[in-house]
């Protein structure tokens, strides 16, 4: 029996936690022997689901794989030193686009949803229902409530349901047409939330997949969501809403961003009017969708794609060692005088000064906020640094 050794979080609230889950699963019914201590693991071949930072050891011998992603069109600084892997997966053309430039092998495997999401017909009584979620600014909350409320002025027979996980505003606008849902969900509540709604807005800047549009499509939802990015992958069973490559400067998280996919505001409103002023048409489109869409995007679809990128899986025949991977330094500049311990590491930085350091530390200095903004988006790394 062929045998992986996979590295992922165990959190169903997140993507990728998602995401690694429902590929060890599949794995699995895919008979393949699956282990999740990568350093205890006699597997030939360890696969990381997770960012590319946070991939730093495994065992002298084995086959290194990521599966990651970003969200915009440049790989920032952190996600670069890709050398020690073997294999690079990403879940989009767009984002295989964006690797290749870093890495010579570089594979596109688009994500899924499980059976929880299955065909439900939308809902028809109370209130219309607009439904949209995320967390943060890249999600397009704000692009949400700008296009309900160009397409609905005045119109109290409808309501826009915005779900985050926590009580945040994002400088959204007051309108006592909008129903906040905040806090985690069980799955069923999850599901539910999504089957209440009559149309899903998936405005989205970018996304590395994006399975939340995806979600709701599956259920048979009629669903409008931005073009490009990850929702490329699906969107042709969606209702694709034109968009504008612009630079991503409010998209930080790890430095440099390039650019994102600006949903056009006034295509948006015009096609949410159509649905709701054609909406049984809309329904029957979704519902066509909804079955075809359901067939090509399983798990286990997405699992024979991952087996045959990664080929055979050898039985582990290393050393037993253990091999921890070096990233390569990276500049940092600080907007104060800094005298810290930061993991094994001592660091005294002055003010203004550039420094060479490991990019865990400076991800700690930057969350902190003592990096300044030119050091942030700094590109450069230097492997060869101690």
């Amino acid at each position: 029996m062929s045998c992986l050794a996979v590295d992922y979080y165990a959190a169903d609230h997140l993507g990728y936690g998602r995401m690694g889950m429902q590929v060890h699963d599949g794995l699995l019914r895919a008979g393949v022997r699956v282990h999740t201590d990568v350093l205890a693991s006699d597997a030939g071949t360890v696969l990381f689901i997770k960012i590319p930072p946070l991939a730093k050891r495994w065992r002298s011998g084995q086959r290194p794989i990521i599966w990651t992603m970003y969200e915009t069109t440049e790989v920032p600084v952190e996600f670069r030193d890709l050398d020690d892997f073997e294999t690079v997966v990403v879940p989009c053309e767009a984002n295989r686009e964006a690797f290749a430039r870093w890495h010579g092998n570089v594979h596109a495997v688009p994500l899924a949803v499980d059976e929880r999401w299955r065909y439900r017909r939308p809902r028809v009584d109370g209130p219309f229902k607009v439904f949209a979620s995320g967390s943060e600014k890249r999600k397009g909350l704000d692009v949400a409530c700008e296009v309900f409320q160009k397409a609905f002025p005045g119109n109290n027979d409808v309501r826009l349901v915005l779900k985050t996980p926590t009580d945040m505003t994002f400088g959204l606008p007051s309108d006592v047409r909008f129903e906040r849902v905040t806090g985690f969900l069980s799955s069923w509540q999850e599901v539910q939330l999504y089957a209440s709604a009559n149309v899903y807005l998936g405005l989205s800047r970018g996304e590395g997949f994006g399975m939340m549009p995806l979600q709701a499509i599956v259920q048979g939802t009629p669903t409008l969501l931005s073009a490009g990015h990850g929702h490329a992958e699906f969107q042709h069973y969606g209702i694709p809403v034109d968009t504008e490559l612009v630079e991503a400067t409010e998209y930080r998280l790890y430095g440099e961003a390039g650019c994102w996919w600006e949903p056009a505001v006034d295509d948006a409103v015009d096609k949410l009017r159509d649905v709701y002023n054609n909406y049984e048409s809309h329904v029957a489109v979704a519902t066509y969708n909804a079955m075809h869409a359901s067939e090509e995007f399983t798990w286990d679809n997405t699992v024979a794609r991952l087996l045959d990128v990664l080929g055979p899986l050898p039985e582990y025949e290393g050393d037993g060692g253990i091999r921890r991977r070096r990233l390569g330094d990276v500049p940092v500049v600080t907007s104060h005088r800094v005298v810290a311990d930061i993991g094994p590491r001592h660091i005294e930085f002055e003010a203004g000064q550039e420094y060479w350091t490991h990019p865990d530390v400076k991800r700690v200095l930057r969350d902190a906020g003592y990096v300044t903004d030119d050091s942030w988006h700094d590109v450069r790394i230097r492997r060869e640094a101690s």
